[in-house]
């Protein structure tokens, strides 16, 4: 029995070496699953470029630049005018005289009020905040000056023929009567404006300050076109603080 079984073994064996490799699909006597790894191929073929011939081809435009037009210079400033009218229309006041007494009877200017002109003083554009100081309450209860006095042109050979000041009392913004006016004041630096002021009072005197207005507050206000407030409490120990003037061309 064991002989026929191994005999059967060894012919199947060799059966099944002689037999042909299946191949995809049906054979005869097999079936051969597909391979799950190997997919139909859907994607469309890759596009061909096909250069234009050689001589219809060009190089594309090159962009040019072209500058904007250049802009016109503005027009020169009309020339300044050789001389003009000067009017003084008024001053601004100091609450109080250099040693910080008021400027009649007994009395001192607070020294906080002192400390606050000082710095309003350094400011770029002081007037407004000047103005406001004066018309505080604790300084418009001072007693104020009345404000006379004489102004004159100054030039290289002298003084001219003075014109006598005067303006409204206990104020420290007097406006002069008139107000005083010279003509023909030339702009070549030749000619200043001098004035001399007096705080009256019913017995003596007392001085309020001295000062010029030159070449360069003459220009300033004849630019603004307009009444100009210049500065002038350095020259004066800050007891006159500005000057008012317009200077019109002639």
């Amino acid at each position: 029995m064991r002989r026929v079984l191994l005999a059967l073994v060894l012919v199947l064996g060799c059966s099944s070496r002689t037999q042909p490799p299946p191949a995809y699909g049906y054979t005869p006597g097999y079936y051969v699953q597909p391979s799950p790894y190997t997919l139909p191929s859907y994607a469309a073929p890759a596009p061909v470029y096909t250069p234009p011939p050689a001589a219809n081809w060009a190089p594309p435009p090159t962009p040019t630049w072209t500058a904007p037009p250049p802009v016109p210079a503005p027009p020169p400033p009309p020339p300044l005018p050789t001389s003009g009218r000067v009017t003084l229309y008024s001053v601004t006041i100091g609450p109080g005289k250099v040693d910080g007494t008021q400027w009649d009877g007994p009395g001192h200017v607070e020294p906080s009020e002192i400390r606050r002109l000082s710095r309003a003083l350094t400011l770029p554009n002081p007037y407004a905040e000047v103005a406001a100081i004066l018309s505080d309450p604790v300084n418009q209860a001072l007693a104020k000056p009345e404000v006379i006095g004489e102004a004159w042109l100054v030039t290289a050979s002298g003084y001219s023929h003075g014109v006598s000041l005067s303006a409204q009392r206990d104020t420290f913004t007097p406006q002069f009567a008139g107000p005083p006016t010279w003509s023909g004041v030339p702009f070549d630096g030749s000619v200043r404006l001098d004035v001399s002021l007096t705080d009256r009072d019913f017995m003596f005197n007392d001085p309020i300050g001295s000062f010029q207005l030159n070449r360069e507050d003459l220009l300033y206000a004849l630019r603004e076109g307009r009444v100009v407030q210049v500065r002038v409490h350095d020259q004066t120990s800050r007891q006159v603080l500005f000057a008012a003037i317009s200077v019109m061309g002639e």
